[in-house]
């Protein structure tokens, strides 16, 4: 099984004619439509599966400089051996890249939410919230109750710490440009039944 990126999509029709099976993320039916559910979430599987191949190709960029630029073809018969002395020379001065203590959690997750129907999508049209108007509140103005995540719940949510760490720079990114608005007209849904269970006290909406 060869688990590529899209950047690969002309060469699927090579890889299965050396009798492998490639796996690439989807891409959209149309140029103006979005990833089905369907395909987003086979897409994040994907993803996530090439994760760990993203992140120890950049530290050995990042601590070997000849792999992060361009090499030569007259090279290319001693790249591998190159790239295995390398990893070895990392392994044994820096710590290796290690799974997360909860990563067959977050496994089990994905895969079992991967083949469920998009609740959120579900919710909007039933409700026609997307052709009704109503009034917003600035968040700042508006106290809710909102669950207090631990950490562990958080990664486990988030299937990883990849977006946590990104969370605070996107959040100041952003925070400065747009307005967060939220809204009290909701007091008509059942969140429970579009929900997934954090505990028996608390839901949160998909």
């Amino acid at each position: 099984v060869f688990i590529v990126d899209r950047g690969f999509r002309d060469s699927i029709n090579k890889i299965k004619n050396r009798g492998f099976i490639p796996i690439m993320p989807a891409f959209a039916d149309s140029p103006h439509k979005p990833l089905t559910t369907q395909q987003s979430n086979a897409s994040r599987l994907i993803t996530k599966s090439r994760y760990i191949v993203e992140v120890i190709n950049g530290k050995i960029k990042q601590q070997f400089q000849y792999f992060n630029k361009t090499i030569q073809n007259t090279t290319v018969h001693s790249l591998f051996d190159d790239f295995k002395i390398a990893c070895a020379l990392y392994n044994f001065t820096f710590t290796p890249v290690s799974l997360p203590k909860n990563h067959n959690l977050i496994i089990e997750r994905m895969i079992y939410y991967s083949s469920r129907e998009n609740h959120l999508s579900y919710l909007v049209k039933e409700k026609n919230l997307n052709k009704k108007s109503s009034i917003f509140y600035n968040i700042g103005e508006y106290e809710f109750d909102f669950p207090k995540l631990e950490m562990n719940d958080l990664e486990l949510y988030a299937c990883g710490t990849y977006q946590i760490k990104m969370a605070v720079q996107y959040n100041e990114d952003h925070i400065r440009d747009f307005v967060f608005e939220i809204t009290r007209d909701s007091t008509e849904i059942n969140y429970r039944e579009y929900s997934i269970d954090l505990d028996e006290e608390n839901a949160l909406l998909l």
